[in-house]
């Protein structure tokens, strides 16, 4: 799935509890390549953005943020239900240049 990665923050802490070193990257991003309007039919409107991590060593693969990257995915099954977490990522484009604003018609 092609998305706009927002922002990348790579992150390392000690867990308290197990007393293991915990790295990763988290990875924000809005689960479209396109910023066209968007209305869903619950009257929702726009695009949330996602929160998910990857492992550290995925940081290279992100040359430049904010920027269109194809996404790929992994399913796993929990206690509820199955669900798709967030694999790997592989560099499109860049968004750059200037944001153009389409005046609301009348």
């Amino acid at each position: 799935m092609k998305a706009i990665v927002l922002h990348i923050k790579p992150y390392s802490f000690k867990d308290e509890k197990t007393n293991r070193q915990v790295e990763g990257l988290s990875v924000h991003y809005l689960p479209t390549e396109t910023l066209d309007p968007l209305t869903e039919q619950n009257g929702t409107r726009g695009y949330l953005p996602v929160k998910e991590t990857l492992m550290i060593s995925e940081y290279e693969k992100f040359p430049s943020v904010p920027a269109v990257y194809e996404l790929d995915y992994y399913t796993v099954s929990t206690g509820r239900g199955i669900i798709q977490k967030l694999k790997s990522a592989k560099y499109i484009c860049e968004i750059g240049g200037e944001v153009k604003f389409k005046p609301k018609s009348a």
